[in-house]
């Protein structure tokens, strides 16, 4: 009854605080609503017969979209984690509160998430996840028509259409306009939409001039107005006002209780999705590719998309610094949004 009642309340928790681009199943690309099983075994023999010598499967879940798109080549070298200990089964799934149930019941080791999600997760199981890495930072741009919005200082009387009101969207965009001197509330018009697919289309259909939106629909735009560019990278924008640090869109989580049991998996996991988000970034069009092959985004998006989509990898202090800097803003702005409470030390990975 218990673990029930933390999954509901986890569900009610997610439909308000997520980032904006993951609150549906289809906001991340094109993608129909089902989890891609790559491996549908949940147990294995070292042999047939020997039911005695038992590997140790991890289950990992990605996400459709920038969160998920750092995995692909460690799923298409998944050879590179097996051994006689243990095996990998890899889901791409479509939304977050799918993630939200298979960590609820238990199927569940590994996940990539929206970064204040994973805040969320901790602060509502008692401390039973950790945040293993960093995988992407901003993913947010300003979208214009013309040459007219060089600096933040150019937004000032426009009206900015953008998805995920009361969401990180929202906090984010207001973060980067207070500390340049320009009140969100009264120096600009804030329009806010439900989803990013509605903010993109009112500014494709020509009700809005300025908009502000997350890849991959940012490069759904571009294909489809080409009087359309990008005029400003929030990222970028709210570095120069947080001392040089980033945004965070994306994490890796892993449920507390594998660790001590489970290191020398850990560290060749680790190792293996450093290399293969160093790959999305370094051979863009082979994990374009492989992107489309495991229905992470299709190989046209992601192909002009995985630039924009500030790949990332970053472990230990490197990771613990970026996200706790990120975590405090927003906590500055709704406590709700990282799950009421900043979370302690024990919440970041050091191997």
């Amino acid at each position: 009854m218990k673990k029930r009642a933390i999954l509901l309340m986890l569900l009610t928790i997610l439909s308000t605080t997520l980032f904006g681009c993951t609150q549906k199943s289809n906001e991340n690309v094109d993608s129909v609503d089902k989890v891609e099983e790559l491996s549908t075994e949940s147990e294995e023999k070292t042999e047939e017969g020997d039911a005695d010598k038992e590997i140790r499967v991890f289950s990992v879940d990605a996400m459709k979209g920038p969160t998920g798109m750092g995995i692909a080549k460690l799923i298409e070298d998944s050879n590179a984690l097996e051994s006689p200990k243990f095996r990998t089964i890899y889901r791409i799934v479509g939304s977050a509160d799918e993630i939200v149930a298979n960590m609820g019941n238990d199927t569940l080791e590994f996940a990539t998430v929206p970064a204040n999600l994973a805040s969320v997760l901790y602060n509502n199981t008692e401390g039973k996840v950790k945040v293993l890495a960093v995988n992407t930072l901003g993913v947010l741009y300003i979208v214009e028509k013309g040459e007219t919005i060089n600096s933040i200082e150019d937004l000032k009387g426009l009206t900015i259409t953008a998805p995920g009101k009361g969401t990180t969207p929202e906090f984010s965009l207001r973060n980067v306009l207070m500390k340049n001197g320009i009140d969100p509330d009264s120096d600009v018009t804030l329009d806010f939409k439900s989803e990013a697919s509605e903010a993109a289309q009112s500014f494709l259909q020509g009700q809005a001039d300025v908009v502000m939106l997350p890849e991959p629909f940012v490069t759904t735009v571009l294909s489809k107005n080409p009087e359309a560019r990008i005029a400003l990278d929030i990222n970028e924008e709210w570095k120069a006002v947080s001392d040089g640090n980033s945004m965070v869109t994306g994490v890796l989580i892993a449920k507390g209780d594998i660790m001590e049991d489970d290191l020398e998996y850990i560290d060749a996991f680790l190792d293996e999705y450093k290399k293969s988000i160093d790959f999305a970034n370094e051979n863009v069009e082979e994990a374009a590719k492989l992107m489309d092959k495991y229905e992470i985004a299709p190989e046209a998006v992601a192909l002009k998309a995985i630039p924009n989509s500030s790949l990332f990898f970053a472990e230990g202090k490197e990771m613990k610094d970026l996200l706790s800097n990120y975590l405090e803003t927003l906590y500055e702005f709704e406590p709700k949004a990282v799950g009421g409470n900043l979370p302690d030390d024990n919440f970041y990975f050091e191997r």
